[in-house]
């Protein structure tokens, strides 16, 4: 028997029944849609042991700055 899922393919024997599939097999797709925030130049992907891991850095006008305050040097008033 075949069974076919979009972009997957699997073949069983009639009087196979699986429980669990922890692997499947075949192409897969996966479109992401990405934050204006993000610096789609520098993406970088690895793929090793069956992981796929992708970075996508924040654009550096995106990132937490510090702002320094400045102090005066005005006396509180007392009541």
């Amino acid at each position: 028997m075949k069974t076919s899922l979009p972009g997957r393919d699997e073949e069983r024997a009639e009087d196979d029944r699986p429980f669990v599939r922890e692997r499947v097999t075949g192409s897969f797709t996966r479109q992401v849609y990405l934050s204006e925030h993000l610096d789609p130049d520098k993406i970088e992907a690895d793929y090793a042991n069956g992981v796929l891991s992708v970075r996508i850095p924040v654009l550096e006008s995106a990132k937490p700055r510090k702002i320094s305050i400045r102090r005066a040097d005005k006396k509180a008033l007392k009541a």
